[in-house]
């Protein structure tokens, strides 16, 4: 713009002397006249171009002066955290059940009708104690009349084998009468299992849950009779993702949540797991349960809070400040350079997430100011001001 005014004036100011030195050739000849013309002519051309070279000079001075000027630019305003290692720990909550490996329900083995009930529900028992008494005449009388019989047969072997010793009778005779105790014998064995199916006993110590029969009712083989277990001896059972093989060993510390009523107990891996289930691809766990002072159901469902990894200095930052790139992850730091404060994306390495909060494994290091609020307002190198600078979140 600068230029083209500088060549518009040039030609103004020719054309100024050129009016004015035809205006002073009144009394002058042609001759002269048009002399005279051509030297103002070349005057004033020379006058523009010396005009001109040192406004062009000027023009290039300014725009060399306003290049290597700064750019304002608007500041983002944002605030920040210094980043500083701290505790850090990954927990996996799973559902899970209460179990008791005693609890049984007690069935007939054999048929006969239910004599007598011996317990009541909730009555506490001791092993072997007897519970229930099933009908048992026929087999009583069976055992009545082998014992009758061996009897007679041990009588008869005891007779001949005296004869034996002095000689008199067969060695078949004797043979036949050892034979016929023995088979009477075995029997006699038969008999009194038989029996003792039809007593039922408690095998373990315990308390009777729910008695399931009724006296007078005909048992046949597998008909429930009652249910029995053992209110203190119980554990919590839960199943685990194939991913956390290896993260879980025996003796690790874990809270268990009654989820009915959301007491939180401590306790400790007891046992696990060393098969793979085909379906779920899961294998399970099982977490003791103290015993005094609590009151535990068979199958009542619980929380297994697992705490499968710790660090006692990570670098931890809030899980809303991770974006996602091409690249993989990142987040904004500030970094002051010269007298100004800019964003500085940095691409990180993540660990785990735990309680929205997440580890970055590379990337940052302890001490450098992370952009928490208006990190989503800036960009690589974008100029900030830092309104709040604070610890850890």
């Amino acid at each position: 713009m600068g230029v083209q005014w500088t060549k518009y004036g040039c030609l103004g100011a020719l054309l100024w002397m050129m009016m004015g030195c035809g205006a002073q050739s009144g009394g002058v000849s042609s001759g002269d006249e048009e002399a005279t013309s051509v030297e103002a002519k070349r005057a004033a051309l020379a006058s523009a171009q010396k005009e001109f070279g040192v406004l062009r000079k000027k023009i290039q001075q300014l725009e060399k002066e306003l290049s290597d000027a700064p750019v304002v630019e608007k500041s983002e305003m944002v605030t920040t955290f210094t980043i500083q290692p701290r505790f850090f720990a990954h927990e996996v909550t799973t559902r899970g059940t209460i179990q008791s490996d005693k609890e049984v329900t007690l069935s007939a083995s054999t048929v006969a009708a239910v004599e007598t009930i011996l317990v009541k529900e909730g009555q506490s028992v001791k092993k072997g104690q007897l519970l229930v008494r099933l009908d048992a005449r026929v087999v009583d009388a069976n055992i009545s009349e082998v014992k009758t019989n061996l009897a007679l047969a041990r009588l008869l072997l005891t007779r001949q084998e005296n004869l034996w010793n002095q000689g008199i009778g067969t060695e078949i005779q004797y043979i036949e009468r050892q034979n016929q105790v023995e088979s009477l014998s075995r029997r006699l064995r038969v008999f009194e299992e038989q029996r003792a199916l039809t007593r039922i006993r408690a095998p373990f110590s315990g308390l009777v849950d729910e008695v399931l029969a009724k006296e007078g009712e005909l048992a046949a083989i597998g008909t429930p009779l009652l249910r029995i277990l053992n209110p203190r001896d119980v554990y919590a059972r839960a199943e685990l993702s194939d991913r956390f093989i290896g993260r879980i060993a025996l003796g690790d510390s874990v809270n268990i949540e009654l989820v009915a009523s959301g007491v939180k107990i401590p306790s400790r891996i007891i046992h696990v797991g060393r098969t793979l289930n085909k379906e779920s691809r899961t294998f399970f766990v099982h977490a003791q349960l103290p015993t005094r002072g609590m009151a535990y159901y068979p199958h009542q469902v619980v929380s297994i809070i697992i705490q499968d990894y710790t660090n006692k200095q990570a670098l931890v930052v809030p899980s809303y400040l991770i974006q996602s790139g091409a690249k993989g992850a990142y987040l904004f730091r500030a970094r002051q350079e010269n007298d100004q404060w800019i964003a500085e994306r940095v691409d990180v390495q993540v660990g785990l997430s735990y309680q929205e909060n997440t580890e970055i494994t590379q990337g940052i290091s302890s001490g450098d100011q992370i952009i928490d609020k208006g990190y989503r307002s800036v960009f690589d190198r974008t100029l900030i001001s830092i309104a709040s600078a604070n610890t850890n979140p």
